[in-house]
């Protein structure tokens, strides 16, 4: 069976090749689609990218109507590295959704944490104690993708217990000196299939939300991928299931850079 995965996710650590200038100009163009999950999936592609000629473009998006593109696009602005952000990104704490403030105020972290790293503790560098993750509330933005609630769960619990970091009833309180427990909530954004030629794709978006024991929100992100796979005749579903877990591994990436700056 032949496989086609394409994922976002954060940036590597290497710096991604900068787009050819018809590209750009097709992804910002994107951004004023009339669907709303065409703009989402531009936001998310220009933050991949990394190329600070969109921040102009991702700026405007913070105006967009649908708020989990302005999240988004916040995303892809704290994912620039460009210092010119910050006040655009400060103008929009106000937002009247409370994950785009989420999204802002993670990327402005974002775009502090460089400075934070020429301070005693080296960027990166793990902190005395261990880190849990306990896993929270799982859900479903559409309807119809509840069945997969019960494998969303499954797939995260994989992850972090492969991690070595998942909390267990029993394990340490978060006043513990030894480890701190964050608690985790992702929900299914959107799941779409379709026929393309002799193949079937699936395109899944999850969010992820990490708070801490006081139940404030520490950081908000997403993980995105489109699987296509030949079709058959009932392989719907196997398809959706691997989009599935190709998004929870983008976002993983996503929770596992907050928890290495812990």
């Amino acid at each position: 069976m032949s496989l086609l995965l394409l994922s976002w996710g954060p940036k590597a650590a290497s710096a991604p090749t900068p787009p050819s200038t018809l590209r750009l100009q097709r992804l910002i163009a994107a951004l004023s689609a009339s669907s709303p999950k065409v703009r989402l999936q531009a936001a998310v592609v220009l933050g991949r990218l990394g190329d600070a000629r969109a921040l102009p473009a991702l700026s405007r998006a913070l105006g967009d109507t649908d708020p989990l593109v302005r999240g988004l696009a916040a995303q892809a602005l704290g994912r620039l590295g460009d210092p010119r952000a910050v006040p655009v990104l400060r103008s929009q704490r106000g937002d009247a959704d409370v994950r785009v403030r989420g999204f802002v105020e993670h990327a402005l972290l974002a775009l502090r944490q460089p400075e934070r790293g020429r301070g005693g503790r080296p960027e990166g560098a793990p902190r005395k104690g261990g880190v849990l993750v306990r896993l929270g509330e799982m859900g479903a933005r559409p309807a119809r993708e509840k069945s997969l609630i019960g494998p969303l769960r499954t797939l995260w619990t994989e992850r972090l217990r492969r991690e070595g970091q998942l909390a267990l009833p029993g394990d340490a309180g978060p006043h513990a000196s030894a480890v701190r427990i964050f608690e985790l909530s992702s929900a299914i954004l959107s799941l779409e299939r379709r026929r393309v030629g002799r193949s079937v794709e699936a395109t899944c978006f999850v969010s992820l939300i990490v708070g801490d024991h006081r139940g404030s929100i520490l950081m908000m992100s997403s993980g995105g991928a489109t699987v296509s796979e030949p079709y058959r005749p009932g392989g719907e579903k196997g398809v959706a299931s691997s989009a599935l877990a190709a998004a929870v591994e983008t976002a993983h990436r996503n929770l596992k850079e907050f928890l290495r700056r812990r």
